[in-house]
């Protein structure tokens, strides 16, 4: 395994256990803009949807690099398996109630 190999993994793996810190309503803190709000807007936003919507995206982040490790014909197709994604979340977080308190 060389080194290339090992931070692939290390990155997926990092990217698993934080996905599933946040899905579980744990490290919030670890959300950006999240951990500089003040306690007055943290009460206007529904942490834990939050928390579960970045922690399923981290998730499959993770396993889309593993796969892409593993699998190196989905290298070609990285960018839309990141991209499209973030378009998604960065719209349904921006205009879904389910955020707001």
């Amino acid at each position: 395994m060389n080194s290339d190999l090992a931070l692939q993994f290390s990155i997926s793996l990092i990217f698993i256990v934080i996905g599933m810190q946040l899905i579980r309503g744990k490290w919030l803190m670890l959300i950006a803009g999240y951990n500089t709000m003040s306690s007055e807007k943290r009460k206007r936003i529904n942490g834990q949807a939050l928390g579960k919507a970045i922690g399923i995206f981290l998730l499959y982040f993770g396993v889309v690099i593993l796969a892409t490790t593993l699998l190196p014909a989905l290298a070609d197709l990285f960018g839309w398996l990141i991209l499209v994604p973030i378009g998604f979340l960065l719209i349904y977080v921006n205009t879904s109630a389910k955020f707001k308190n």
